[in-house]
Order: structure tokens, then sequence, then C-alpha cells
């Protein structure tokens, strides 16, 4: 601290910003000046740091916090005097982008960085948790890890722990967490333990999620084990049998070591020249269901091939990704059962023989184990043919797995050494990124359990993986693209046009409900089976070529009566591995178009007829400015034959300075709908150009749809010349109003410039005042005098009113700006308003009673902003000695109700009033204090900015509403808002 002569003022100086980029906000590291003066004297007060020792540059928000800290408060002391190896430690975990933590000393005070710091949670430990010990730091944890410390601590080994369950408290709460994560040794320089490094990974959602599969496969299992039906699941396109119930071993006449885990067709061979592997296949590759009732199929019975009658269902599995990875059978055996056990017999040398030359990959491993029974390595004993080129390994017998593949995942050893401690097979498909693969593995326990032999049985899927993923988004893509098209789309599986996606503007085109998903066309709209139509869609099949239609003629059902209808359509091949799978179909029915055209033809000779005889020249088009008719006049009077006028030709008519500004004219009228209307100048087939106006209007149906404008062009050359001189000053004032409009863009511009300084460029100084006056107020504690304090504490107070008031601002000019209008239920903005003020309730102990409130058609963030400031206006200004109770009463007021409606002149309103039993106010200020900056009390007894309530006027008034207010002197206030209700 320097004395330095009286001063009449504080001076804050900032110099140095470079920012650091936090979880929650952006903090400045800056150097300042405060000078104070008391009793007489000046002070001066800096938070310039001592220049900090090298090995605590960088580091991110850690590495600021580290630097800022007073580390001479804690037992390792001022980083200057630091060991060595203290300072090479923290060094190294500042800058390190692994999650690393230290704990030193005798106190083990505690480093980290900010790769580990979001372990810590958003409200746990950080920052304090840097320089604590770490008994105080972890108490809820501490009986656990403190051994692991001691250990480490005492020179022995280093330790290492898989998804170890470990809760923590942060986030506010004590969290299950689980966490791989090593204690190493950090040597001081007297060569002894002098910390213990932590690295450490969080696995809670790897844990967690593998807990839930394993959950999910085991009730399906036990309730395929329970049923009273015979049940079976099969794997994979070779189907090989996962899991079957007794009732399905009984109908097939085998037992369970003869079937499970082998592909189905192998243990029922007899069924093979019957058809069932192709329906299984269809069902595979396309997802239809197929059931079979009294379907006959041969199996072995007492000795001999019977047939046997079988209902059956065959229903295709599909997995989280929704791809299809095998069937579900349900059967039901309908005639005398036989036994089948003499044929598997037979055939075991066919299958062993299949199985030595198959194409997947085979081999046998020994799964290694340390002394607490973990599994740690396996070693490779035999390989078939295809394992090196499945796996990429050569010359693997003899050889373990961390020899082959240094870093192999953990998770293999654990699955092969469950194997092989509890002799339970499993089936799964895992992806090594060690290995850059991607496998289809089946394992299972060999020989003695001391022998801790597995064979695996796997195939390289990652080819296939990776297809499948591209089919699988390109798939759903389509989906997503069909159903949400505006347009009626549909897809059709298969050469019997099964429907497989329609999006409702097609079901509703073809008045059809959803149920015709799995359904093919012909069964479902059986009228159009001799129609051309059909013959389209097959042609697409055998030729692979697209098909397109226009207004074709397609008679429909509809309510049991045949209705031709005519549509617009495309038919386009889908291709899957180059052969045609699906056909798309976008339609679009036009039968009103082409009955209108029908209509209008019809007509069109007699309106020739009546517009020949009439002086104006008169004009037909159809929608979209297409011009097909003119009459008598218009080819007298412009000697155009009916070819010319209506192709380009026309055009020739106009005059060349005319014909851009007809042109845009024209094309608004055809895109809005409005009529048409312009003075141009019309070339005489004598040269001669004259003035006429223009005027067309559009003939629209029943829906509302435009069919045809009809124009006319009456001539006003006469009229127009004595009009020039006012044309001219009707541009001059034109011209004067431009300029002006020009003048308020501009204004308004900058009003948007001004708000966007306010809301980000005076924000950011009146947080930093905010900051650094609490820093020093902070840092000042023990030494300066309690008056000093007092200042320090008003210009933070002084500060933040000020950001608040600011913030009001902005939020009442934003609500100037145009926003849609949406459907708003009242209902859900009020318990979102309740919500955030829920503290405020509770610490004041308020009652707060609402009607149903009413869906309005409304702004919903502005909606809120109303209810949020009239219900905390009512809990700030509440009397002391009473309990605050507010209560929201809302009725619909019809304008015949007596007094109704008297504000806002219409037919209906929605009155919605907010009563509370506060303070009060007199009768006379009731508009006062809707007024901007308008406060009845002073700010030391009821906080706030004096906007709140000029919002709500601007919110109720933006909605066409109305706000006003009534009260008298501790009798409490009522809020009364009206918004129209029609």
């Amino acid at each position: 601290m320097t004395y330095l002569e009286p001063l009449h003022q504080i001076q804050i100086g900032a110099i140095s910003s470079p920012r650091l980029k936090t979880s929650s906000c952006a903090l400045t590291e800056c150097t300042f000046s405060i000078y104070l003066r008391t009793n007489g004297k000046a002070y001066q007060m800096t938070n310039k740091q001592p220049e900090q020792p090298a090995f605590l540059n960088g580091g991110g928000e850690m590495g600021l916090l580290t630097r800022m800290k007073d580390w001479s408060k804690t037992p390792v002391g001022d980083p200057h005097t630091w060991p060595a190896s203290l300072k090479t430690m923290v060094g190294v975990i500042l800058n390190s982008k692994f999650p690393m933590f230290l704990w030193w000393g005798e106190h083990l005070v505690q480093f980290y960085n900010d790769a580990y710091r979001p372990s810590l949670g958003e409200d746990g430990k950080h920052p304090t948790a840097l320089g604590q010990h770490g008994a105080d730091c972890w108490q809820e944890i501490w009986p656990t890890i403190k051994p692991l410390i001691d250990q480490v601590l005492s020179g022995d080994e280093s330790t290492w722990n898989e998804d170890a369950h470990i809760p923590i408290l942060r986030n506010g709460k004590l969290e299950e967490v689980f966490w791989t994560f090593g204690y190493s040794p950090v040597l001081d320089e007297s060569g002894k333990p002098g910390g213990v490094l932590v690295t450490c990974t969080e696995t809670t959602k790897s844990v967690l999620a593998l807990r839930h599969n394993e959950e999910r496969e085991t009730n399906l299992r036990n309730m395929i084990l329970q049923s009273p039906v015979a049940m079976s699941i099969l794997r994979g396109p070779d189907f090989i049998l996962e899991v079957a119930n007794k009732r399905m071993f009984e109908l097939w006449g085998r037992s369970a070591e003869e079937l499970l885990d082998r592909p189905i067709f192998e243990g029922l061979p007899e069924v093979v020249e019957q058809g069932l592997p192709e329906i299984m296949q269809q069902v595979y590759n396309t997802g239809e269901a197929f059931s079979g009732s009294e379907y006959p199929a041969p199996l072995l019975r007492n000795g001999k091939i019977e047939t046997v009658y079988l209902n059956f269902i065959y229903e295709a599995i599909r997995n989280s990704a929704g791809s299809i990875s095998g069937i579900f059978v349900v059967g039901v055996d309908v005639s005398e059962q036989v036994h089948a056990r003499k044929k598997i017999e037979e055939s075991e040398s066919k299958y062993r023989g299949l199985f030595e030359t198959m194409d997947q990959g085979f081999c046998i491993i020994e799964v290694l184990f340390d002394e607490d029974q973990q599994p740690i390595d396996y070693r490779f004993l035999e390989t078939n043919p295809v394992f090196e080129r499945a796996t990429g390994l050569a010359n693997a017998a003899g050889k373990t797995a961390r020899e082959l593949i240094p870093n192999l995942e953990n998770r293999w050893f654990e699955l092969y050494g469950t194997v092989a401690l509890t002799g339970t097979e499993t089936r799964f498909i895992e992806g090594s990124e060690a290995m850059g693969r991607w496998f289809e593995v089946y394992a299972f326990r060999i020989g003695e359990p001391e022998g801790r032999k597995v064979a695996l049985l796997f195939t390289d899927i990652s080819e296939r993986r990776k297809a499948d993923e591209i089919i699988k988004n390109s798939e759903r893509n389509l989906r997503n693209i069909i159903l949400q098209a505006p347009v009626a789309m549909l897809v059709f599986r298969g050469s019997e046009l099964t429907f497989d996606i329609v999006n409702q503007s097609m079901l509703k085109l073809l008045d059809r409900s959803e149920d015709i998903v799995g359904q093919t066309l012909l069964g479902t709209i059986p009228e159009i089976a001799n129609l051309p139509v059909m013959k389209s869609l097959k042609e697409v099949y055998t030729t692979g070529e697209p098909q397109y239609g226009n207004e074709v003629l397609i008679p429909l059902m509809k309510n049991e009566i045949l209705v031709n209808r005519y549509f617009n359509f495309a038919f386009t091949p889908l291709l899957e591995k180059g052969a045609i799978d699906a056909i798309m179909v976008v339609a679009t029915d036009v039968t009103d178009t082409v009955l209108s055209r029908m209509k209008v033809e019809a007509a069109n000779n007699e309106i020739k007829f009546i517009t020949d005889f009439m002086p104006q020249l008169i004009w037909v088009t159809r929608p979209d400015g297409y011009h097909e008719f003119y009459n008598k006049q218009w080819f007298d009077y412009t000697g155009l034959s009916y070819d010319l006028s209506v192709n380009a030709g026309w055009s020739d008519v106009l005059h060349p300075d005319d014909r851009e500004r007809a042109f845009i004219t024209w094309k608004r009228s055809l895109a809005s709908g409005a009529p048409y209307e312009i003075e141009y100048r019309f070339k005489k087939y004598t040269g001669e150009y004259r003035w006429f106006l223009g005027r067309a209007l559009p003939l629209k149906d029943e829906s509302g749809n435009i069919t045809k404008w009809f124009g006319t062009c009456t001539d006003i050359d006469d009229a127009k010349k004595s009009a020039d001189l006012l044309e001219l000053k009707v541009e001059e004032r034109t011209r004067d109003l431009r300029d002006a409009n020009n003048n308020l863009l501009r204004l308004n511009n900058e009003l948007e410039e001004i708000t966007y300084v306010s809301q980000h460029d005076l924000q950011e100084p009146l947080r930093k005042i905010t900051i650094f006056a609490e820093m020093v107020r902070k840092d000042g504690l023990p030494l300066l005098p309690q008056v000093a304090l007092n200042r320090l504490e008003k210009i933070g107070s002084a500060a933040r009113s000020m950001s608040a008031a600011l913030r009001d601002v902005l939020d009442f000019a934003s609500l100037s700006r145009e926003v849609v209008f949406t459907p708003v239920d009242l209902n859900v903005i009020l318990n979102e308003v309740l919500t955030d003020l829920e503290l405020l309730i509770s610490e004041k102990n308020a009652k707060v009673h609402a009607d149903e409130l009413p869906v309005i058609n409304g702004i919903p963030h502005q909606m809120r902003q109303l209810f949020y400031n009239l219900l905390l206006n009512a809990l700030k200004f509440s009397m002391p000695e009473i309990l605050p109770s507010i209560n929201i009463r809302y009725s619909k007021l019809l304008k015949s109700d007596a007094g109704a409606a008297v504000r806002l002149e219409r037919d209906a309103v929605h009155q919605i009033q907010i009563v509370d039993n506060g303070i009060g106010f007199k009768p006379e200020t009731a508009e006062k204090i809707f007024v901007m900056f308008q406060r009845l009390h002073s700010k030391k007894a009821f906080e706030g900015t004096g906007i709140g309530l000029a919002l709500c006027k601007k919110v109720v008034t933006n909605h066409r509403g109305e706000i006003w207010a009534r009260s008298a002197p501790y009798e409490g206030a009522t809020f009364t808002i009206q918004l129209p209700a029609d």
C-alpha cells in the first residue's frame, strides 16, 4: 500500500485484458489500481500479481485459477518455493489434454486441469477443490479412496480400476458414477512418493447401457422359455437358432442340444424341399410377416418321414437401428408328432464337414487370468484357414492377443473370460477400434472348466456394417422425405405392389386409411385391375424406365360408388443392388382442373359470340397467364393473327417503354390473385400508338382457386393527353413521399444500431465493474476500513441496478418488433412463470390460486413477460406482517353483459384479473403506474427499475387489449386485463 496525496475521487484503471472462456462466463484477467481517501490520507491498492513462475503458464481456465490462487495460505506455500518435482508435475497437468488430478504432500493438497474439470459437475466441488485438502473435498468417498492413496504413498504398486462404482457429490446431489482410473506415485526430491497422480475416465453411460441391454435380453429369453405356445428366435441370414422353448423343441421333435446355435435348416433338412427356406428368406428380406395354416411339412416321426401339419407365423425381428436381424417363429403342431433324432444323428458327419469348409473364421483360445481371477489376456491355440483373412492376424497360433494387438480393448478379455468361467455361450456383434474391424461372434466354452478354453465362430462384417449404415440412412431419409412431402407420394414393394410407405396426402387422395400399409394394390383398389395404369406400373418393373401420365382417367370407389377422377402421376423405379426393389409414386388429383377446362371450352363459343360485339379489346388467360382468347376488336385493331397473338407476338403490340412495367404488374397479379389494372400504349396496325386502360379480374372456383383471368382494354388516349399535367404533379408528390420514407428507414436502422450497442457494448462494462468491485472488496477485507468497503458495495449495487434497468429498457423496446401470433395456452405460460418465481413464493410463504385460463391467439414470450411482471409486482409489494395471497380470476364477457367489454369494442373478450392483498396504492396514481420509470415507493423500500408495469401495458397493447388497475392504500390491488376473444 502506497501513501499518496489526498484525493477527491476513486479511480479504477484496467489494462491488459486477455480473455479466458469458461463453461459459464468469460473471465477477464486484468490489472487495476484503486485510490481511496480516508482520514485525510489517500491509499493506492492494486491487484497486480507478482510475476508468476514459467511452469504455471498456459493451462486454460485451471491455469488462470492456479495463477490467481494465493498458495501462501495453503500447506504447499508460494509457487516459487515449490520443489522441482511439484513444479514439473503441475506444469504437465495444466497443459495436458487428458484428465489429470494430483494430491500432494501430507495434507494431500489438490491440483487438476481443464480436461478433469467436467468430472466435478456444473454445481459441485469446482473451483473450491483447487488447493483444498483431499479429506475435506471428498468426504463422501474418502473411506473408499483413502486406502488406495495410502497404498501408492507407501511405495506399493500403482492402482488401476475399471468401471468402478464411486458415487460423488456434484450438480447439487449425490450421483451414481462409474470410473476407470489409476493412481500413480509422484516422487519428490528425496526419491520417495510426495504425491499421487490420478488419471481417469468416467464410464457411467457405457456401464448403464450394458446393464440395460443385458436385462432386456434376459427378459425376452425368459418370456419365450415360459410361454405355453411354441416359440423361437432365429438370428442372421443363416437363421441360427438362438433360443426356443420346450414346446418348440417338442414340435420339431429335436432337443435343444441338437438345434441351438445352429442354422435351423441344417437341423431340419426334411422341410427344405417344401419351400420353407424361401418363405423365411422372403420374410427376412422384406420384413413382411408370413403365416401358414395347416401347412404340410415333412418331419421325422417314429424314425421315418411323415407329413406333419402346422399352424405357424414368421415375423421379422428388427434391431434398435431398424434393420432386420432375425425371425420370430410361433408354431402349433396340429398333427401327430414324430421323433427326428435319428435323422439328426445320421447327418452329424455332414454338418461337421460343412463346419470345416465354412467361410467363417474359427479359433480356439485359452483365456489367461491374474491371481484375482480377472481375465487379462488370451492365447490362440487353433485357427482355421479363414481366420487370418477375417482378422488380419498371421501365424496367430501360440501367441497371445496382447502380443498381436497391444492396444486391444479390455472388453474382449471380459467377454471371453465370462464364457470361460461360467460356461454360458454368447453371441454378439462388436467392433474393435484397435483392429479397425467389426465382427459377428459366437463364443462357447469347450473341454473341462479348468482348461479355460473358448471356441470362437466369427465373421468379419466391417463392409456389411458400412453398407448397412448407408442403406439404413438412405431408407430413413427416403421415408422421412415421403412422409413429410406436401404432395401425394407412396412406395410399392415387390412385384405384387404392396403398400410400404404412404403419406397423408396420398391417403387423402385415395380416400383410404393407414390400414392399407402391408396390403397389395389390387387387394385394396381392385377396380383398376384392367386399366392402363396397371400396365404402366408393370412396365416400370420389366423395363426399369420411369412412366408418366397426365390427366389420366382412373375410376375409384368412394362410399361404394365408382367415381371418375383425373390424375397426373410419375412412377419411378427404386434400385437395390442393381435390381428393381420398389416403385415410388407421385400423384396429383387434377379432376377439378380437367372438369373446369371442359366447362370453359363449352362456354368459350358463347363468350366469343358476345364479346365480338363489344367495343373494348377483350382477352382471356389461363391461371398461369397464358392468353387463349381475344375478341374480334383485338384482331381488327392490331392486325395480328390468332397464332401471333397467343404467342410472343402480342407483346410487340405494347410500346417498348411500357413492356417491362406491364410484365411486372401482370406477374404480381398472377402471383397474388389481386385485380390487374394498368395504363399502357398499344400499336395499331397502322403504326400509331394509343393509350389504353387495361383491367383484369380473376374467376375463381368454389375452393377459391383461380380458373381464368378476364381482361378488357379500353381506349383512353384522348382522356390521357388531357391528364398529363396532373400526372406530372402526382409524380413530384410521389418523389417527396419516397424521400421521406427513405429517411424514416434510415432513422429506424440507426435506432437498431443504438439498441445493439446498448445490449452488447454497454452491458459488458457494467459486468466488469460489478466483478472487479467485488474482487477488490474481498481482497481488501483485512486491509480497508469499513467505510471503504461499504462504498465498494455501493459501486457494485449501482452497477447491478443499471444493468437491470438497461435490460428492462431493451425488453420494452423489443416489444415493438413485429412478431407472428400463434395459439398460446395461458395455463402453460402461468405454470412456467410460477416455476421461475418458486423460490420467492416459498420465501414469502405466499398462496397463489388460479382459475382455468383460455387459449388465445398471441405471442408466447410476451405473454410470459406479462404474467411474470404482474405476479412479481404482487409478491414484491406485499405487507410485512401479512402472508401474501394472489388470486388469478378468469371470465369470458360478452358485449351483451352489463358493463362488459367497455374498453374493447368487441363482441366478446377474455378478462383476467390478478388480485393481491399487498400495500396497494392511491387511486389517483392508477394510470401513473403504467408509465416508464414511474415509482410510487422509494428504491430503498422496494427494489426495481420502474419498467415492469410499462412493459405489461405494451404487451397488452400489442395484443389489441386493455389493462387497468384499481387499489387503495393497504387494501391490496386488482389488475384487470381484457384481450379479444374473437
